[in-house]
C-alpha cells in the first residue's frame, strides 16, 4: 500500500478503485456502473423493481453530473488561459465571429443527437458569459 492507502493499481485494503468498484467493476452491492446485478437485472433483483431502477437512475445522473461539473471545471481553466493570451497580445475579450461559429456548430451537434437547440443555446448563454468573466470582459 502506497501512503495514500491504495496499492501500485489504485485500489484500496479492499480491492475497490477510486469509485469504489471492485475488480469486475461492481460496487459494494454486486452492481455494475448500470445499476445491473451479476445476472444483469437491474434494481434489487426483481424483474419490475421501481424503486431500484429509480436508484439506479439516480446513480447514473449523479455520475454525469460529476462528469459535467469536471467538464466545466476544465472549460473554465482553458477560457483563463484564453484570457491570459488575449490580454498579453492586446485581442479583445469577445469574437464574435468565434462566438457565432461555435454557436453554429453547437445546433448541428444539438440536432445530431437529437436535442432542442434552444437547450444547448441556454446551457451556453451562461457557460460564456462566465468564460468571458474570467477573461476579463464584465
Amino acid at each position: 500500500m502506497r501512503s495514500n492507502g491504495r496499492d501500485q493499481d489504485g485500489r484500496d485494503q479492499d480491492g475497490r478503485d477510486q469509485d469504489g468498484r471492485d475488480q469486475d467493476g461492481r460496487d459494494q452491492d454486486g452492481r455494475d456502473q448500470d445499476g445491473r446485478d451479476q445476472d444483469g437485472r437491474e434494481g434489487h433483483g426483481a424483474v419490475d423493481d421501481g424503486p431500484g431502477q429509480l436508484a439506479a437512475l439516480r446513480r447514473s445522473f449523479d455520475k454525469l453530473d460529476a462528469r459535467l461539473v469536471a467538464l466545466l471545471a476544465e472549460r473554465a481553466a482553458l477560457s483563463a488561459r484564453a484570457g491570459a493570451l488575449k490580454q498579453a497580445h492586446g485581442l479583445p475579450v469577445v469574437d464574435h465571429g468565434r462566438e457565432a461559429a461555435a454557436a453554429a456548430a453547437r445546433a448541428s451537434l444539438a440536432r445530431a443527437y437529437g436535442l432542442d437547440s434552444a437547450l444547448v443555446d441556454d446551457v451556453y448563454a451562461v457557460v460564456v458569459r462566465h468564460s468571458r468573466r474570467l477573461q476579463g470582459a464584465g
